[in-house]
């Protein structure tokens, strides 16, 4: 019988190419932050840092929307893979803020500049994913730096709202295999569409 580990990994290999072949809009990184601002107006209020993520290849674009928070004065983070315990720091950015590539292609920032000062805590967490089912559990690239972060700040008491950012074809229509590790998304945000899974998310009228 198969473990979880490896059914995640056929999984994982199944949803890559699934979103490989995905036919994406040009104008879906705009519907997905215009989105975001219709969900999340009233947590936006409280001045939340939010972090966000630089698109990787098929990722769901959220180049727009970390233009239009940054536009509107919000505050954004972005992830810095720093292989420790934790996996992740997030730093917040600002458009002067230097990138450098990172060791998974993605551009993270560059910590030799000192436009970055100490780490900061999220309060919403923008999560990229390879797929995710009906009760908001997400499947990533299966490194884990998300879900140590999320672990941590549980120990710490810190609450912090879980949003996965994908396609609405990204939805396994058969529940993934979810191990104690874990963490379940509170939400998930499309470009066409938004779905809440815990009563911390959002509720839209």
């Amino acid at each position: 019988m198969s473990t979880h580990s490896e059914q995640k990994q056929l999984i994982r290999e199944q949803a890559k190419k699934t979103r490989a072949m995905l036919h994406v809009d040009a104008n879906s990184g705009e519907f997905l932050a215009a989105n975001f601002f219709d969900v999340f107006k009233t947590e936006l209020e409280s001045t939340p840092i939010i972090s966000a993520y630089w698109p990787l290849g098929k990722e769901c674009d959220t180049l727009p929307l970390i233009d239009d928070l940054l536009g509107k004065g919000h505050k954004v983070a972005l992830p810095y893979i720093n292989g420790g315990a934790q996996g992740l720091d997030f730093y917040l950015w600002t458009h002067d803020h230097p990138l450098v590539e990172s060791s998974f292609g993605a551009m993270h920032p560059d910590l030799k500049s000192d436009k970055y000062t100490a780490p900061v805590q999220p309060d919403i967490i923008l999560l990229p994913l390879l797929a995710y089912d009906r009760r908001g559990n997400r499947l990533g690239y299966g490194a884990g730096h998300y879900d140590r972060y999320i672990d941590a700040l549980d120990v710490q008491g810190k609450s912090v709202l879980l949003v996965g950012v994908a396609y609405m074809e990204q939805i396994c229509l058969y529940p993934l295999p979810a191990e104690p590790h874990d963490k379940p998304l509170d939400c998930i945000l499309n470009p066409n569409g938004y779905t809440p899974f815990s009563s911390k998310a959002p509720v839209i009228a």
